[in-house]
């Protein structure tokens, strides 16, 4: 996976390539660019807040899912909490998959000015990926994500969305988790999480709330994208539990990362 960044330094526009996680580096940049799996994604970060970051955990996936078999993920219905500038779905959805892209109404068009702009090219996401309002714990918004996927969701995904306060609390723990738990058809539907251990309370209310409605697996992270093997970004692979939805298997599809290859990966 490469990295650039187009950032201004001392009144002029510079490219720079990043060679590990670099946060500051990532959030001073105007535009983001990654080359991986043979695709490249572009994408603009105006400033609308935290919403329009392109944070350590999209990288962390995407660096991750280049290792997977990267002919599994067309026809794969995903869908992304928290896009933000679209990132990690606008990469997917060039590796065939039918991407669903959420995040408030704000950033929605900064979402779609970035698919647009990756809609050009010869893998174009063109007809692969639409963009729908979310509000997590809105459930006229939950059913418009499940419209906009056609009932049957594959994969959940989320990157960076889990934000502390200052007693390390998150406010967003338990919704996030009802949140994958809604868009959750199936067991088969896997849920994916990575996010910075900012604090051991963070763990420990994540797993709290998805104890009521997953088997959790959880990876550690990998030396090669984290300065800290503590605190870097962490990676969960959550299963709907087989006895909340009748007459399905309890399976990980192919397309899901397994927990004992995340681990592998990681390791």
């Amino acid at each position: 996976m490469k990295v650039e960044i187009d950032r201004w330094e001392d009144g002029k526009d510079v490219r720079k390539v990043l060679y590990g996680l670099d946060r500051w580096e990532a959030h001073a940049a105007h535009a983001v660019r990654v080359e991986a799996a043979g695709c490249t994604v572009t994408v603009d970060r105006r400033h609308v807040g935290v919403g329009a970051c392109a944070w350590d955990s999209a990288f962390l996936l995407i660096a991750y899912f280049e290792q997977q078999d990267i002919s599994s993920w067309k026809g794969c219905r995903l869908v992304e909490l928290g896009s933000g500038v679209g990132l990690l779905a606008i990469f997917l959805a060039k590796l065939g998959a039918q991407v669903v892209l959420t995040d408030q109404a704000s950033v929605i068009p900064l979402l779609s000015s970035n698919v647009a702009a990756n809609s050009s090219d010869c893998s174009s996401i063109a007809g692969r990926a639409q963009l729908v309002k979310l509000d997590w714990d809105e459930p006229e918004d939950i059913s418009a994500v499940l419209a906009a996927v056609g009932g049957q969701v594959d994969m959940v995904l989320a990157a960076d969305c889990c934000y502390v306060d200052e007693g390390g609390r998150s406010a967003y723990a338990e919704t996030i988790i009802c949140c994958c738990a809604n868009l959750s058809t199936s067991v088969n539907t896997c849920c994916l999480i990575a996010f910075e251990n900012r604090s051991e309370v963070l763990l420990r209310d994540l797993r709290s709330a998805a104890s009521c409605h997953f088997a959790t697996a959880a990876a550690r992270p990998s030396p090669t994208t984290s300065s800290s093997q503590d605190r870097g970004p962490q990676m969960w692979v959550d299963q709907r539990r087989a006895c909340q939805v009748k007459n399905s298997a309890s399976s990980i599809p192919s397309h899901c990362p397994s927990p004992s290859s995340i681990q592998q990966a990681a390791a």
